[in-house]
């Protein structure tokens, strides 16, 4: 049960930080880009 629990943990890290760390970069350029009117 544990090494099932642990298992599951770790494949969602390996999802959720390389998608979160896209979005963090991808929100900052997008932020940088933007132009004031």
């Amino acid at each position: 049960m544990l090494s099932a629990q642990r298992m599951k943990s770790v494949a969602w890290y390996n999802m959720a930080y390389p998608s979160a760390a896209a979005a963090f970069f991808f929100n900052s350029s997008i932020n940088n880009r933007k132009t004031p009117d």
